[in-house]
């Protein structure tokens, strides 16, 4: 029987946010159905609550893949928070 190594690294907490007023917001949906709607709502709900400095939304290239790296750069450098979401 074949094994499968999986190598894994350690991570870091993100920093965690006191408010998300003055917060720039980054909306990421997957492309999988309804995601789009699901990740905008929440960024209105979001809005209407904290006064963001900034609403950005990004959308995967496909749902069965992961983000490119230098997309996830991007919305990191970007974004004071994130909200990635799937749908259906």
């Amino acid at each position: 029987m074949a094994t499968t190594q999986v190598h894994t690294k350690a991570a870091k907490l993100a920093r965690r946010l006191a408010t998300l007023d003055g917060a720039r917001l980054g909306l990421l949906s997957t492309g999988k159905k309804n995601c789009d709607l699901l990740v905008a709502e929440i960024g209105d709900l979001l809005g209407e609550r904290y006064r963001l400095a900034s609403v950005r939304r990004w959308t995967k290239p496909s749902v069965y893949r992961f983000s490119p790296r230098k997309r996830m750069e991007e919305i990191a450098g970007q974004s004071d928070a994130v909200v990635a979401g799937v749908g259906d």
